[in-house]
């Protein structure tokens, strides 16, 4: 990474702040042809429900506060998948951040020992986040969810995206074809950080995957434009530049 051109992020954890109020600037890159190709058809909503899987080791590991003891086997995919069905079956308060696994789970525990007020989505502008999480922990957690997502697994993917932008279109869509079922994030290496300037930047991320139609496990890296908002940040737009 160029410390000239590029900003530093940390990986691994969350900054208890508040993260300051997004540029109203967004950055609309061209559209991109990517693992994540977008299907010649409008957006459309996703179809049925998600399914409630069953996950009872992700979910004691979650119980019992990601406790090494208990998660020692766990994927970071199923400690996502596992978190989610327990927030949706109201077991644990759901947390208003959307990455930083463990920073959503010391959260909703936080607030089921009665340490923390819950907050809603609504109130973050006015309240802020309880933590504030690095780009580089973002752009991971949006790879494992994004397996999740196309599974038809409860999943918080679509917080990782701007509404508006081409992102959004391709991802549904390719949910909606079938191709990317039975997805696998395998690894994950964010390895470039540009900062644009006005709340924006470009990340370069290589992932390793698997799915219906890959045919064994493959890789690619794409180029993200990615715009921070006062939650987090949104994903705009992404570019394959290499497999």
């Amino acid at each position: 990474m160029s410390p000239e051109k590029s900003s530093s992020h940390s990986s691994r954890r969350c900054r208890p702040n508040r993260i300051r109020a997004a540029a109203s600037n967004r950055i609309k890159s061209n559209q991109f042809a990517t693992l994540d190709t977008p299907l010649k058809k409008p957006l459309q909503a996703a179809q049925g429900t998600q399914k409630m899987v069953q996950n009872p080791a992700g979910e004691q590991c979650i119980m019992n506060r990601l406790a090494v003891e208990y998660c020692d086997d766990i994927t970071i995919q199923e400690k996502f998948l596992a978190y989610h069905h327990l927030t949706f079956t109201n077991e644990l308060a759901i947390s208003p951040n959307i990455v930083c696994h463990e920073c959503m789970v010391y959260y909703s525990f936080a607030v089921m020992d009665g340490y923390q007020d819950p907050i809603s989505k609504n109130e973050v502008d006015e309240k802020g986040v309880p933590f504030t999480p690095e780009l580089e922990t973002f752009m991971e957690s949006y790879a494992y969810e994004l397996a999740n997502f196309f599974n038809g697994h409860p999943s918080a993917l679509l917080e990782y995206l701007d509404r508006d932008g081409p992102a959004m279109m391709y991802i549904h869509n390719n949910r909606l074809s079938g191709n990317f079922a039975d997805h696998t994030t395998h690894a994950v290496d964010v390895q470039n950080i540009l900062d644009l300037g006005d709340g924006a930047y470009r990340v370069t991320m290589h992932r390793e995957y698997e799915h219906a139609t890959s045919d064994g496990i493959g890789s690619s890296t794409l180029d993200y434009t990615v715009q921070e908002t006062p939650f987090a940040f949104e994903i705009v737009n992404f570019q394959a530049i290499g497999r």
